[in-house]
């Protein structure tokens, strides 16, 4: 379990370390402002997820956590999606 732990914390907080791979440079200048108040809300519940991991909480409590993260990612992904320009 303890293994299992690490790697969930070292996936969470992976993405302080470096932007996702394959994002271009030009992409941050695209996003519109009400985007990134949803995906602020998203990073933070990644961070809550992380620092329960390292407090190693009740799986309960983390799946609380996680519960809170996918409605983040559900909204977001219900108001916005990306199209390849033809």
């Amino acid at each position: 379990m303890e293994t299992s732990r690490q790697a969930m914390l070292e996936r969470g907080t992976a993405r302080l370390k470096s932007p996702p791979p394959g994002r271009p440079p030009s992409f941050a200048h695209k996003i519109p402002d009400a985007w990134r108040v949803l995906a602020s809300g998203m990073h933070q519940s990644y961070d809550s997820v992380a620092e329960g991991i390292a407090d190693k909480e009740t799986a309960q409590r983390l799946m609380g956590r996680m519960a809170k993260l996918m409605r983040n990612c559900a909204g977001c992904h219900a108001s916005y999606r990306l199209i390849a320009a033809p």
